[in-house]
């Protein structure tokens, strides 16, 4: 007989466990054909090819899969039960090899009541046993048995493909499951329903965006301003006959794309009135202003002049409503019987600007007309192809000027044989043979040897007129090895790789011509400083003067330009190429002011600059002497109070013996002696300045009158400091020290009105860049290169430099990633075309 009361047995967490992973071994073979058919449109979502059906196709393949779902889970869900205790009690027995069912055996009773007390005894030791072998029992994990209900190993294809497709689509997984459950399905217009999209497309060099142009509904015509050239394109859908496009009376039938859809395009040249209709329904109507293009606008901001290598200047102003496209020089001689001309494009700073100015340099000395009388004009065009010129003005071309009588002789020759060739060839010929057989006049120079027979022997040919060209290239080259040795030619290569590079930055070039332009333009400016370098070497060993070259080119090391080139390179690679350009603009201005051999500078300019000199140095002194009087000053205010780091600490008592006032304190003897030392030198600098003053007055007639008034605050500094007083010292050598820049400003304006600037002459420069380039305290701000005013560029911070890289390599990282939206991607190459 059994007792049918519930066991404490029944209640364990072990059966528990038992009943969930038995319910488990039971439900996973059911619910895989529902999960399977998951994993397989999922497969199907992320090929993406379903939107590539036909609407009806792919509605079709999705009622499949829902059908097929809700068939397996509906045949899984019968499946599901969750097991009795029994079962789970005969699962833990299973696992665990227990014979002879303990569970049981634990739940039943003993068979008749009345049994004696052995009985009873070997029952319960029968119990004790059972209860036992149930201590530590394993749980066991789930076996559901998937192999047997999967015969074919489909799980084993469907779970690697899905997971290998889930990496492949990263992010863009969620957007192919949208286009794969919503079918694009489109529903049969009717066909009288008319669909009218219209809208403008400017031209291209207008920069402007397409306008479109809605439906209007009130029927009210208001007028469109569009720019000349403009695209005016309709489509139109529905309607079931080809609409008109009507200007006036004249009406013009739409072109058939496809069946029962339209098109029309028309280019708008004046102002027209438009309109759509549809079976004499009027289906919209606008009202087109055209905007015609103006013409370029081009001035000479200044006449043309010549730099200090004898390249020929260009200041212009140019504009246009739209953007430039060139702006050209053109020159002609005065003699308008001479069809010949020189023509050559000016460097824009980019591209399709409206409004620029420009700084040209271009190199013609050696044109035959160089040294003649010429016309120019400017000629300015935009991207629709318009010009406009420049008022035309007349002006000497540059021309060089040599020192050396060979050059000279040379030049002579070459300016012969290009006036007339034919009447002077041998004439010419004996000339030049008679340089060649003095070569101690051009110090036994080889090249100069054979370069001089090279053109006679050529000359003598019959064929000689159409080696004329380069025989006269070659006679120019020749003197300017004469005349400076290779500098000339150095020259010339220098200024071709700037002007590469200018034209480079101008057109947006991509990044590994920029770094070969840069690195060409680097081995030209490092020859060009070894031809100058040389240049002085060979004149101080001939024992020259070149106390009068220009002080310009003494402020320019090749360190200054090799720190240029970097910051160049540098600003290119981080994207800001204007800013490259213009500092690449600047440099070439200051080589092209730079002097080149020996200056001819008027000995009082020579003069002028040594005392500008010798006022920056005056006013360095008084800067250096400010420092330490308020520094001295400092330092006895801490002292007063205690503060000082090696002085008597706060609060306390002077000791016995000692007697405060009428001994000095330890250290105050060497106090008073730097305040005399400050006292002497404050006295050096007044002298030195009195005789700058009388130097600028014999040379001027006039001293500026801020000279004159820090000779006072200087002579009220050395009053203070020789009675000890460095805090009252401090307030008139700040004066001094404003004072002394503004007489320096002073001074270099009328030393600038007074020697002007000629040509072959730098004009009197102060030691500073500009006026505004220091700080109330006199420090300079302008970090830049020495002698060079880069404040005028706007060079991004080397933060910001960093920063812009960081950015741009985040982009490209970003950009070479395929797990990434294909809308991102794109987005992301448009941004790196930018850079």
């Amino acid at each position: 007989m059994h007792d049918q009361s519930e066991s404490p047995n029944k209640r364990t967490p072990r059966i528990a466990l038992s009943r969930l992973a038995l319910f488990w071994e039971n439900a996973w073979p059911a619910l895989w054909p529902a999960t399977g058919v998951v994993c397989l449109f999922l497969i199907v979502a992320f090929l993406d090819f379903l939107p590539e059906l036909a609407g009806w196709l792919h509605a079709i393949i999705l009622a499949l899969f829902a059908a097929l779902m809700t068939w397996t889970v509906w045949r899984g869900a019968r499946q599901l039960h969750m097991p009795n205790e029994a079962a789970a009690q005969r699962r833990l027995e299973r696992i665990n090899n227990l014979p002879h069912r303990p569970f049981e055996a634990l739940d039943d009773t003993i068979a008749t009541a009345d049994s004696d007390a052995a009985t009873r005894r070997l029952w319960q030791l029968h119990r004790d046993r059972m209860a036992r072998r149930l201590k530590n029992l394993r749980i066991g994990w789930p076996k559901p048995g998937l192999s047997r209900h999967d015969s074919f190993g489909v799980r084993l294809a469907v779970i690697p493909v899905l997971f290998v497709l889930t990496l492949a689509v990263g992010h863009d997984g969620t957007e192919r499951i949208a286009r794969a459950i919503v079918p694009a399905i489109t529903v049969s217009a009717n066909p009288n329903a008319i669909a009218l999209d219209a809208w403008i497309t400017p031209p291209t060099y207008t920069g402007r965006p397409p306008i479109f142009l809605t439906r209007n509904e009130a029927k009210v015509t208001l007028p469109v301003a569009v720019p000349a050239g403009s695209i005016f394109l309709a489509q139109v859908t529905g309607g079931g006959i080809a609409p008109e496009l009507r200007t006036g009376e004249t009406a013009s039938p739409f072109d058939t794309v496809t069946e029962n859809s339209y098109r029309m395009e028309r280019t708008l040249s004046a102002n027209v009135d438009i309109k759509i209709l549809s079976r004499e329904n009027e289906l919209d109507s606008w009202r087109f202003t055209v905007i015609q293009d103006e013409p370029p606008r081009v001035a000479l901001d200044e006449a043309p002049s010549s730099s200090r290598r004898g390249a020929l200047r260009l200041l212009y102003t140019a504009s246009d409503d739209y953007g430039l496209a060139t702006v050209s020089a053109l020159i002609r001689r005065s003699d308008v019987a001479l069809k010949k001309e020189i023509s050559y494009e000016l460097p824009l700073a980019g591209v399709n600007l409206k409004n620029t100015t420009g700084d040209s340099f271009k190199d013609l000395t050696a044109h035959p007309w160089a040294g003649l009388p010429v016309n120019l004009t400017l000629i300015a065009t935009d991207a629709a192809g318009h010009q406009s010129e420049s008022e035309t003005v007349a002006f000497r071309l540059p021309e060089r000027s040599f020192t050396h009588p060979v050059a000279q002789e040379i030049v002579a020759a070459r300016k012969l044989l290009m006036a007339d060739p034919v009447a002077s060839r041998l004439g010419v010929v004996d000339d030049l043979g008679s340089i060649a057989w003095k070569p101690a006049r051009y110090a036994d120079d080889k090249v100069v040897f054979m370069a001089l027979h090279t053109a006679a022997r050529r000359l003598r040919g019959d064929a000689f007129k159409d080696e004329l060209d380069e025989v006269q290239k070659l006679l120019w080259e020749t003197a300017l090895r004469v005349e400076d040795g290779t500098v000339s030619l150095a020259e010339r290569d220098l200024r071709r790789a700037q002007q590469e590079l200018l034209e480079a930055l101008a057109r947006n070039a991509p990044e590994s011509e920029l770094d070969r332009l840069m690195d060409q333009l680097q081995a030209a400016l490092s020859a060009y400083m070894d031809a100058l370098t040389q240049q002085m070497a060979n004149t101080q060993q001939n024992n020259q003067d070149i106390g009068q070259i220009d002080p310009n080119t003494t402020l320019m090391t090749r360190k200054d330009l090799e720190r240029m080139m970097a910051e160049i390179r540098e600003l290119a690679k981080s994207g800001a190429r204007e800013a490259a350009r213009r500092m690449l603009s600047q440099m070439q201005k200051m080589l092209e002011n730079m002097q080149a051999g020996r200056g001819q500078q008027q000995p009082q300019a020579g003069q002028a600059q040594q005392m500008m000199n010798d006022l920056q140095k005056v006013t360095k002194g008084q800067r250096d002497l400010l420092d330490r009087t308020f520094q001295e000053a400092q330092r006895k205010t801490r002292e007063r109070e205690g503060t000082a780091p090696n002085g008597p600490e706060q609060g306390a008592q002077p000791q016995k013996g000692e007697q405060s006032g009428s001994q000095p304190m330890p250290g105050e003897s060497q106090q008073q002696g730097s305040l005399t030392a400050g006292a002497v030198a404050q006295d050096a600098l007044r002298r030195q300045l009195g005789d700058i003053m009388q130097r600028f007055a014999e040379m001027t007639g006039d001293v500026p009158g801020p000279m004159g008034q820090a000779e006072q605050s200087m002579r009220k500094s050395s009053k203070n400091l020789r009675k000890g007083n460095a805090k009252g010292a401090v307030p008139p050598q700040t004066r001094a020290l404003d004072q002394l820049q503004q007489a320096m400003r002073s001074a270099q304006q009328q030393l600038q009105q007074q020697f002007g600037q000629q040509p072959g002459q730098g004009r009197v420069r102060g030691p500073g860049n500009k006026p505004d380039d220091r700080d109330p305290f006199g420090r300079t701000m302008n970090s830049g290169i020495q002698g060079a005013n880069t404040n005028t560029v706007e060079i991004p911070e080397k933060s910001d430099l960093q920063r812009t890289r960081e950015i741009r390599d985040e982009l490209r990282r970003r950009a070479s990633e395929p797990s990434r939206p294909r809308r991102e991607r794109d987005y992301i190459d448009r941004l790196l075309d930018r850079f």
